[in-house]
């Protein structure tokens, strides 16, 4: 028997679909009303949204005042752990234009209220921060949220509470405008496992996920930057499979390494898939244009760097050059990969997707001096260079290049022991930045 006071349906998009449950006297009274302002013309039962262009996003948003937009390309710089110190002012004067600083948790405290837990000092962060804008540097500011070992975001709360806490942390605690800084411009989802197999943490749950797309449709709302930092297994594209646990092995490494069963299995595509866009509520607008879907990601950075990734194999194990691994990996990234979410029931997201990403979202993740070992892939600066002129020529430019980390910036490497490892400065020589 049909409940004929509740109805459920879905909004459809080639990137999206919302499920929607509410009284069936209300969509009534709605359809009605728009069939009499829009009469027969051109108005259709099915919601049709625009389909999303490739073009670099143009994502902004306001803290005292001033609006802030993503550069068309980026150099992101990720702090280290608690970091604060003059060698990120420095990282910037070579040429990061997005700093993320590390990291802070999503937590609740004994009356199991949402509560910001974690992250660096914020009278240091606000003093480095106004030392870069008298130096007139424009930069955006970013924090991490989770970490590998971090707990993950606490469910209790519903995601608009935890929001809404973030917020208010964010502006009213985190922030020092005495010193210029109103607060970071947005946050970067940084979700992982942890060394411990037993770890509960190496199993993303469904209400986790939810909340991270939902956390991010309500900081666009407020004109937040958002953007996600997967490693390179938890969006990959030579793998179809999808579930939540981080504990799978690649099978590509089995005969040369003993067993490594760190990586993930596509766990972020959910998001791409079912949070990946958002429609902006604006006031004293028609109809037509409220209803224009924008990328809830500004940028995603894939974590070549994740032990035993697949690039490191490529490159390492079967010498092939990183011009090659890493033009074929963002081909398949913008050409697109089916996952059959019906695979994992509790997610509630019966449907089969194809998971694209343009390719001026696509940011690559890099590792500095502290990698190079056989385990976590390093790319020099002229290495890296050769790639972007090749992606250039395809036509396929991602928007820039991420590193972890910029207090490792200058070690030297196993690979080249007298050669230290300047990636800000090296990525800058041919990104023209600074």
């Amino acid at each position: 028997m049909h409940n004929l006071e509740k109805l459920e349906f879905f909004y459809h998009s080639p990137n999206n679909r919302m499920r929607i449950t509410t009284n069936s006297k209300v969509i009534i009274c709605f359809f009605s009303i728009c069939y009499w302002i829009l009469g027969s013309s051109a108005f259709k039962t099915t919601f049709t949204f625009s389909k999303l262009k490739s073009t670099p996003t143009t994502t902004m948003m306001s803290l005292n005042n001033k609006r802030i937009t993503i550069p068309e390309k980026v150099i992101v710089g990720y702090a280290n752990w608690n970091q604060c110190d003059e060698t990120i002012v420095h990282a910037v004067e070579q040429g990061v234009n997005v700093v993320i600083w590390f990291s802070i948790n999503l937590a609740i405290d004994s009356s199991g209220n949402p509560v910001i837990t974690g992250g660096p000092d914020m009278d240091c962060v606000a003093t480095q921060i106004q030392t870069i804008a008298n130096k007139q540097l424009d930069t955006i500011h970013l924090i991490s949220i989770g970490g590998w070992n971090s707990p993950h975001p606490n469910t209790i709360n519903t995601p608009e509470v935890m929001y809404k806490a973030w917020d208010h942390w964010n502006r009213e605690i985190a922030a020092r405008p005495e010193k210029g800084f109103y607060g970071f411009h947005g946050f970067d989802w940084d979700i992982e496992g942890n060394d411990t197999p037993s770890n509960p943490e190496n199993h993303i749950t469904v209400a986790c996920l939810d909340l991270m797309g939902k956390m991010s449709q309500f900081a666009k709302q407020d004109e937040y930057i958002v953007t996600m930092a997967p490693a390179e297994s938890y969006v990959d594209p030579y793998r179809n499979g999808f579930d939540r646990s981080l504990l799978h092995e690649y099978n590509e490494w089995k005969n040369t390494i003993p067993t490594f069963a760190y990586h993930g299995l596509n766990a972020y595509t959910y998001l791409l898939s079912r949070y990946g866009t958002y429609i902006p509520i604006t006031k004293n607008v028609s109809l037509e244009t409220s209803t224009v879907e924008l990328p809830t990601f500004d940028f995603i950075t894939i974590q070549l760097y994740e032990g035993y990734s697949h690039a490191e194999y490529n490159i390492t194990q079967l010498s092939k050059s990183p011009e090659q691994v890493i033009s074929d990996l963002i081909q398949r990234l913008v050409k697109g990969w089916n996952i059959n979410f019906q695979q994992d029931p509790e997610l509630q997201y019966p449907f089969q997707e194809k998971i694209q990403i343009p390719s001026q979202r696509i940011v690559i993740g890099l590792a500095n001096g502290w990698a190079g070992d056989g385990k976590f892939l390093l790319l020099y600066p002229d290495e890296v260079q050769r790639v972007y002129e090749m992606l250039k020529l395809q036509k396929l430019t991602p928007r820039g290049f991420a590193f972890w980390n910029i207090l490792d910036e200058g070690k030297c490497s196993l690979l080249r022991p007298d050669e230290p490892v300047w990636l800000a400065s090296g990525l800058n020589d041919f990104l023209k930045i600074r």
